[in-house]
Parts: C-alpha cells; structure tokens; sequence
C-alpha cells in the first residue's frame, strides 16, 4: 500500500473519530457504532477503533433499560450505577482513547443533570441526596462553579456525609483550591471511606494516590482505606484542622474500640486495620498541634510499627 493510501485512509478514520465524538454526546449510539463499523472497514487495526465499539454496545443495551425506566431520581441513580460500573468495564478491555470516554461522560452526566434537577422543587430543595447527585453531575460536564455551591448547600445540611465532603473536595481541586480540597478529603476519609463514590473523583491528588496502591497490590474492597493511611504517609493530606475537645474524646473512644477489634481476631481485620491506622495518625496530628510530651507520641508510634512495620518506616524516614 503506497503512502498515499495510507494517509487517505487515515484521514477518512479521522474524519470519523472526529464525527462520533459529537454524536456521543448527542447520544446517538447507534450512528455512532455504525460509522465505528464503517472505520473498522478501513482499518480493523486502527488504535481504540474495537475498543470503541465494545463502549457503544454496551452503552446501547443500557440505554434500552434506562429509557423504561420512570421518575427523575430512579433514572438519574440508574445512569450513576451503570457508570460506576463502565468503570470496571473499561479496566477490563483494551485502551479506550480518552477522548471517547469524555464524549461518552458527558452525555451521561447531561442526563443524569436533567433527570435529577426535574425534581428539585420546594418540596426537596434541601435534600442533600438529591443536592449530592445534582452537584456530583454539574462536576462531570465541568460546571465546576456551580457543582461547589450545590455541595457547598449539601454540607451544610448534612455537615457529617463523607460523600458529600469527598465530591466537595473534587470540585475545590478542580478549581485549583488545593488547601480546602486536601482538609475536605482528609475529612472524608476519615468519618467513612466506603460511602465515597471514588468512580467519580477526578481529582489528581486522589487519582494518582489511587494508581499506587492498585501497583503496590490493594483491591477495590480495601482500596477506600488505605486512601487516608497512605495519604497521611506520603504527605499528600497534609492540611489539618484542630480538634474539639469532644473530637478528641471520641477519637480516642474509637481507637480503644478498634484495638480491641484487632485483638478479637475479627474477621473485617482487613478493614479495621488501615482505620485504626488513620485514627493512629489523626491522635498524632492532636499531640503536635498541642504541644502534648514527645513521650505520647513515640507511644502511639509504637503501636503503629507493631501493626504494619512498613508504614512505620514510611512514615517516619
């Protein structure tokens, strides 16, 4: 083939990628799986070309459901679940061009806006369930301004909800307020890290702490734990409030009730762990923040190194 074909071919495939970008975030799926057949024709080889087309059917047969499906919030939650799990799908297959999980995204995240805001009205314009969801949408299509103040409303409603905290903490490092983004996710993880949603974190604080626990062998059962302990370890949550003498109280009721755990062999141990860890390190930050004898200190270090040497060395070198 001269290079002359190869170039009018690869134009062409282009031309294509190029066309199904706009039709993906009009949701137009079917055309688009038929101009990815259409470029497979040209060039099977073409990279993201298949791995594109594995997105589209999949996305199709959703869409199917999803267009049965009545009422703003069960529609809204239904393309929120199905996008978590296109998460896993994508880990799954060949490269996606990124290009083409944008496209995809923000149609998505266009109608989960839609469906959830056609129920905000008087009735529910304080839940902070459907402000979360609302806000978590504005987010992923870049209304980084608005999605603040809707889970700005959110927190304060519900002050305590680590997944409110953690969409909030995206959003503020997204708009390059890295101060308010590093204490809120510190934050988040700390009160509970399951409840957060870390599919639609985007952040790359998190992002890259995500990364290098996958690479040092973490699951995803587990993953959400070892976020704040390696957080803390590599000086990634480094922005820290004081405590409220009832913080303090509680913080050393949990650690006396996680102990305990430890030593009854429970079968979450893999869970408690890293929480007794973090909680660990949040005793640690108190101390220093009150000027509390080094003696204190080294003790709860102690128990640290009993726990998990390795953290120990990594968090003192």
């Amino acid at each position: 083939m001269t290079e002359e074909q190869l170039s009018f071919k690869e134009e062409k495939i282009i031309e294509i990628l190029n066309e199904i970008h706009v039709n993906f975030r009009n949701g137009e799926f079917a055309k688009v799986k038929s101009l990815l057949e259409d470029a497979f024709k040209i060039d099977s080889g073409y990279p993201g070309i298949v791995s594109a087309l594995k997105c589209t059917e999949y996305w199709i047969k959703l869409l199917k459901d999803y267009n049965a499906i009545e009422g703003g919030f069960q529609r809204g939650e239904y393309l929120m679940s199905q996008w978590n799990a296109f998460q896993d799908f994508l880990y799954h297959i060949n490269a996606v061009p990124d290009l083409i999980i944008y496209s995809i995204k923000q149609f998505i995240f266009n109608c989960a806006l839609i469906d959830y805001t056609s129920i905000l009205d008087a009735a529910n314009r304080y839940d902070p369930t459907l402000l979360l969801q609302i806000g978590r949408s504005h987010k992923a299509i870049g209304n980084y301004e608005d999605a603040v103040q809707l889970l700005e409303n959110a927190n304060q409603i519900d002050f305590r909800n680590a997944a409110i905290l953690a969409e909030l903490a995206d959003c503020y490092s997204l708009i390059d307020e890295l101060k308010a983004s590093k204490l809120f996710f510190r934050e988040a993880f700390f009160i509970n890290p399951h409840k957060i949603n870390l599919y639609t974190l985007e952040s790359p604080i998190i992002v890259k702490l995500v990364e290098r626990l996958i690479k040092k062998g973490y699951n995803k059962h587990v993953l959400a734990e070892w976020i704040p302990v390696y957080g803390n370890v590599w000086n990634v949550f480094n922005v820290k409030r004081e405590l409220k003498p009832l913080e303090i109280g509680k913080l050393k009721q949990n650690i006396f009730a996680l102990e305990r755990e430890v030593k009854g062999n429970n079968s979450n141990r893999d869970i408690i762990l890293p929480k007794l860890l973090n909680h660990y390190f949040w005793l640690i930050d108190h101390y220093i923040s009150a000027h509390e004898e080094q003696s204190r200190i080294e003790e709860i270090l102690e128990k640290i190194k009993n726990i998990d040497e390795s953290i120990y060395i990594e968090y003192t070198k």
